[in-house]
Formats: C-alpha cells, structure tokens, sequence
C-alpha cells in the first residue's frame, strides 16, 4: 500500500539562534545548510525513516549536489519557516526542493541533490524500497 503524495512533503518552524549569526549579524550561510541538511533528516524520521531505519536497511542518503539562492538576509530571533519536497526518488537518486522563509518573505530558495549509498563501502546503492514506499514513490 502506498503512502500519500503528501509524504513527499514536510516543514517545521525552527528560532534562529546566535550560533547561526555571522559577523555581519546575518544568518551563516553554513547554517542555511546545515537547516536544509536537518529538514531532509526530519522529514525522514517523520515518515518512519529515521537513521537507524535506513541504516539497518545498509543504505544512507547523503547530498551530492546544494545549490542556494539568498533572496534576503536573516537575522537573530527570526522565527523561520523551513520546508523541503521531493521532486524525484528513484535509483540511486533523490532530488528535494527546499525553502527557508520569514513570515511571507522567501529567505532562502534551494536544491539538493542526494545519492544512496551503501553504509559499509559508501558506494552507490540503490533507494530501499521500504523508503521508496515511505515517502510516496
């Protein structure tokens, strides 16, 4: 039985804190990163496919390609919006689209590229069927 196409989809609303701020008092571009990284692993764990999951499955997504467009700066106590859809799953591969945002104001636009790799040699393995079903493919 599939999952709904809504699997596919996931957000969370996350405070930027002062360990996100650069020395220009804006939002580290690593941080933007690093939330898009953190969104991917909660969307996951909120479809049942937490680390331990994928790893007992002996395969791991890890990003190949991040591509990010800043629209406009963050700052310390913003109140963020960061949501993340896969646009394609399948093989070896997955694509997700993801947005940083403020209130209605689109902070960060990207895309990220993941390869599935074996746990043991880091080689490219193909997509468990388990997260394939998971996540509405």
């Amino acid at each position: 039985m599939s999952q709904p196409e809504s699997n596919r989809r996931f957000a969370q609303t996350i405070t930027v804190t002062q360990n996100d701020i650069d020395d220009l008092g804006h939002v580290n571009n690593v941080a933007y990163a690093r939330l898009i990284e953190d969104i991917a692993r909660a969307h996951a764990t909120h479809v049942g496919m937490d680390i331990d999951t994928l790893r007992d499955s002996g395969r791991l997504p890890v990003m190949l390609e991040h591509h990010l467009k800043y629209r406009r700066a963050g700052f310390l106590g913003d109140v963020l919006t960061v949501s993340t859809e896969i646009l394609m799953m399948g093989g070896l591969r997955a694509k997700r689209h993801n947005l940083i945002v403020r209130g209605d104001e689109v902070l960060v636009d990207s895309q990220t590229d993941w390869v599935w790799v074996d746990v043991v040699s880091g080689r490219p393995k193909a997509i468990p069927a388990a997260a394939l079903e998971a996540f509405g493919f």
